[in-house]
């Protein structure tokens, strides 16, 4: 599928109120060799704006202003964990999730929508997040928007999925990253990870399940290249917060014993910081892993691609509403 505005000839014409967004029918040609990392949507794409699986956070002006606020955020993130409020990650029933292991959410933005507990709990980041909305940065309404607190547990893994749409930059702002190194799991632990991930791969082949989907419009998750075992081996660990070459590790095993806690976006591996953001693509395959027996917690925010300007943004919302309006939505993130 592709997504199409009328563009710059409606603005041209003098009726740029006129702009209007659409989701059209069209063939796309993929493979799954995994030789060269490239974005693979679920749902639809939206042609003509930059592509990379991670981008430079230090050029992004919300990216800067969110780790000027590490400290207030993490603070309101210990209030509201000793609070004890359950999580808000749902499955909806018969739906086949996509971790494994422990994965909670408090969310913000939960499929478009603000939660009012978390905007009473957290004022500051909420007030935060909402200035960016007034800005236009922040993605909020559409049923592929979501901002949350999100911890994943030790031994746990996320598996792997793409993003519904190239529409989105997801940004990291890690908050507690464990130091902790890789513990040993009982075998069956491991297995059950291991089955998780071949459970993902194979939903992601027949094309993506509506929980395959789901998981793609909200997780930080992953669809793995690392799943394939490589004759290339890579250099030792890459430095915190760095990229790794596009070489592979030779095996997942041997990539998260040296980096037991990480993501990785395309051929992209990185291993959180605190208080400095994480700004990637999740069109692109990618996954997450905590492997120690520690929570890694971090604040999950979607932002609109900076190319995709103003008026389309607008109009890519309207269309969203009006599918809404008509129970197109349903069962399909919103």
């Amino acid at each position: 599928m592709s997504m199409s505005t009328s563009g710059p000839s409606a603005i041209a014409s003098g009726f740029a109120n006129k702009l209007q967004a659409t989701i059209i029918r069209s063939g796309m040609l993929k493979t799954n060799a995994g030789v060269l990392p490239r974005p693979s949507p679920s749902l639809f794409y939206f042609p003509g704006i930059t592509s990379k699986p991670v981008h430079d956070a230090t050029q992004l002006h919300w990216a800067r202003v969110l780790e000027e606020e590490y400290a207030t955020i993490k603070q309101e993130y210990m209030g509201l964990k000793s609070r004890q409020i359950d999580s808000d990650y749902k499955r909806q029933d018969g739906e086949h999730s996509l971790h494994h292991g422990r994965w909670d959410w408090h969310s913000y933005i939960l499929k478009g929508q603000i939660q009012p507990l978390f905007a009473e709990l957290c004022p500051e980041t909420s007030r935060l997040l909402q200035e960016f909305n007034r800005q236009s940065f922040l993605m909020r309404d559409t049923p592929f928007s979501f901002s949350f607190f999100s911890t994943l547990h030790g031994q746990s893994v996320i598996a792997p999925h793409t993003g519904p749409s190239n529409l989105r930059l997801r940004c990291h702002l890690p908050l507690i990253v464990p130091q902790g190194g890789k513990t040993e799991a009982n075998e069956e632990k491991k297995e059950g990870m291991k089955e998780g991930r071949r459970e993902g791969r194979r939903e992601g082949e027949k094309g993506g399940s509506e929980e395959g989907r789901e998981r793609g419009n909200q997780g930080e998750g992953l669809q793995s290249a690392a799943g394939k075992d490589s004759s290339q081996s890579r250099p030792d660990p890459v430095p915190p917060g760095c990229a790794s070459s596009s070489a592979e590790f030779d095996s997942l095993a041997t990539l998260q014993a040296r980096l037991p806690c990480g993501i990785r976006i395309g051929d992209q591996v990185r291993e959180w910081v605190e208080g400095k953001c994480l700004v990637f693509d999740d069109a692109y395959e990618h996954e997450v892993w905590n492997l120690t027996e520690e929570e890694r917690v971090l604040l999950l925010v979607d932002f609109w691609h900076p190319e995709i300007a103003l008026e389309e943004r607008e109009a890519i919302q309207k269309m969203f509403e009006f599918a809404a309006r008509q129970g197109w939505m349903q069962g399909n993130g919103g």
